[in-house]
């Protein structure tokens, strides 16, 4: 799980500086969650996410979770 969490942590940082679109990465430890919020096209004042995606780190499924969630980062990658 911590390997998953460093990729989708640096394809983040990478979505963010290669490509138009903005990616916001929260974690909340209290919770055991990770939440990712992308602006297609780019972040702006006032605009709603387009997309968000949410990993529970208890559940039994949080693996394919986070896996689903580094996939959707690298096809805006291109």
């Amino acid at each position: 799980m911590e390997e998953l969490l460093q990729k989708i942590i640096l394809k983040a940082y990478e979505v963010n500086e290669n490509t138009e679109h903005t990616v916001f990465v929260s974690f909340s430890g209290h919770v055991k969650w990770i939440e990712i919020n992308i602006y297609l096209n780019g972040w702006k004042k006032n605009k709603e996410k387009d997309i968000e995606l949410i990993a529970y780190l208890y559940e039994d499924k949080a693996i394919e979770q986070l896996k689903n969630i580094l996939k959707k980062l690298e096809e805006l990658e291109g």
